[in-house]
């Protein structure tokens, strides 16, 4: 973006590695794998991953992505910013909730 002293930008660094994990590979207990893989089938509400900095939320929603991917479904994600470029489609929304 560009403001009055220049140019203003928001950085993420991720590794590719945490961004292609799936859930397997994650290190979670099976019964938590398990209960991840069918809160990401449901077609309907909200989930929220919550915790402390550093704990594993993006990794963990990524995996689920990745997961999703998978499926015969088309998934589009609405984000300010984009954070992580993924194999589906992203919009940065701005901020603006109008979009």
């Amino acid at each position: 973006m560009t403001v009055s002293a220049g140019l203003y930008c928001d950085i993420a660094v991720q590794t590719t590695r945490t961004t292609t994990m799936t859930v397997d590979e994650l290190g979670f207990p099976k019964a938590d794998v398990s209960a991840i893989r069918e809160i990401a089938k449901r077609r309907t509400g909200l989930t929220l991953i919550t915790g402390a900095v550093r704990t594993g939320k993006n990794t963990t929603v990524l995996a689920i992505a990745n997961e999703l991917q998978k499926l015969p479904i088309q998934i589009v994600e609405y984000s300010n910013p984009v954070e992580v470029r993924m194999g589906y489609a992203q919009k940065d929304y701005h901020g603006d909730i109008n979009n």
